[in-house]
Formats: C-alpha cells, structure tokens, sequence
C-alpha cells in the first residue's frame, strides 16, 4: 500500500509557516518601534512603559530573523525530498 505522506510537502508548508511568524514578527517589531517614537514624541510622562517597547522590537527582530532563516532551511529540505521522490 502506497503511503499518502509526502515529506515534501511537509517541508512546503512549513516554510509557509516560518514566512508568516517571520512576517508577523517583522510587524511587531515595526509596530513597536512606532508606537515608541509615537509616545516619545507625544507623551513624555509615558516614556518609562515606552521604553518596554525597545526589547520587545528587538527580540521580534531576532524572532524575524530565526523565522527567515528556518523558512530557507525548510524551502531547501522541500526540493532535496521531492528530488528523491522523484527519483523512487
């Protein structure tokens, strides 16, 4: 019996995922860096909760960059196992 599992598409999916939490962490980041310069500009007596917003952007920028790199590693996985479907 043939198995309906197809480790290639497994890995597709999966950098799909990967592309969108790095997206959504990208956002985060740029929204936070926003909204900090917002309340900078705006609302001085706010700045010390602000300035919870500077590590938040950082490590969603990390986040970002784990995401993006995970999503390539996933993409090359996902051509390396078509090809040896392929080739069964």
């Amino acid at each position: 019996m043939a198995s309906t599992f197809s480790e290639s598409l497994y890995w597709r999916r999966s950098a799909r995922r990967y592309e969108l939490a790095g997206l959504a962490a990208w956002t985060l980041a740029a929204l936070s860096c926003v909204v900090f310069l917002a309340i900078l500009l705006a609302a001085r007596n706010l700045l010390v909760p602000a300035v919870l917003l500077v590590p938040l952007a950082c490590v969603m920028v990390l986040v970002g960059r784990w995401c993006d790199r995970n999503s390539r590693d996933a993409w090359d996985f996902a051509f390396w196992s078509l090809h040896a479907e392929v080739r069964q």
